[in-house]
């Protein structure tokens, strides 16, 4: 076995006044302290998560009580961008169910842009960054109407803010729901904390079983195709179809997660996270 042997010269050693050391974990705790507080700024509350999931009429209000019916909006092929929201654009994309299968059942994408501050044709455009907010099943687009404006601000006027529902989730189809009324969804309670000590950890398995039974019951063939390598590539198509060669993206929580998947399941040339 070969080892491998390192040596340090005194003259390559960097001394350090005592401030100069101290001013080290200093800066570090600035720094996370500032990631803290920017993941607390862009936290989505459940009042903007409700608000914008719409669950049986289709209908939908941001905070300026400004309504669109995405019902109304029919699912393409291309990207057919509406006026929405007062100042954002929406769409829905036709994306196959099966990947494997394109000729298939499909699934609808259900899209939200903060347009860029300057032309597309501008020489300054740099063209969509997509928004993951996490969990997995956040809205990305309950995440750019009610944030899209400070993402914007950061990322700079020549970009595209692009949210969008994952698969199953929100306003894309196809949904996933186990409870046929927001009535059901309203009975079905878990325990809010779980400790072994109360005994509220039984409680929560018979909630999930349950959970599980209504779901096998209620599948109609999609649930197998709701997860991260779908998602990703529903990314990928959402980016060739917007006429870009590269995925530009940025994921919070989980979609740290959908982003590094993204990476993994794509050439290098097709990500920039």
């Amino acid at each position: 076995m070969t080892r491998m042997a390192f040596s340090f010269s005194p003259k390559n050693v960097i001394h350090m006044s005592p401030r100069a050391v101290w001013s080290i974990p200093v800066a570090c705790c600035l720094i996370f302290g500032s990631l803290i507080t920017l993941s607390h700024f862009f936290r989505i509350s459940n009042s903007d998560a409700l608000l914008f999931e719409g669950r049986i009429t289709g209908s939908l209000s941001d905070a300026h009580g400004a309504s669109f019916e995405w019902s109304k909006l029919p699912p393409r092929k291309d990207l057919q961008w509406v006026g929405c929201h007062l100042s954002f654009q929406c769409a829905r994309l036709i994306v196959p169910l099966d990947y494997t299968d394109p000729e298939g059942r499909e699934s609808t994408i259900a899209l939200i842009r903060k347009p860029a501050a300057v032309p597309r044709d501008s020489t300054e455009y740099r063209g969509p960054v997509l928004i993951n907010p996490g969990g997995p099943g956040g809205s990305g687009m309950a995440m750019v109407l009610s944030r899209g404006h400070l993402l914007g601000s950061i990322l700079g006027p020549q970009f595209d803010v692009i949210g969008f529902d994952p698969r199953g989730t929100g306003q894309s189809t196809p949904k996933i729901s186990f409870f046929e009324t927001d009535v059901e969804r309203e009975l079905y309670e878990e325990p809010k904390s779980v400790d072994i000590a109360d005994g509220t950890v039984s409680p929560l398995l018979s909630s999930k079983r349950l959970l599980n039974m209504l779901a096998a019951e209620l599948d109609d063939g999609y649930l197998g195709h709701m997860n991260t390598d779908c998602t990703a590539r529903d990314m990928l198509r959402i980016v060739e179809t917007y006429g870009w060669n590269k995925l530009m993206y940025w994921g919070f929580s989980y979609g740290s997660v959908l982003g590094g998947s993204f990476a993994a399941m794509f050439p290098v040339t097709k990500a920039l996270l």
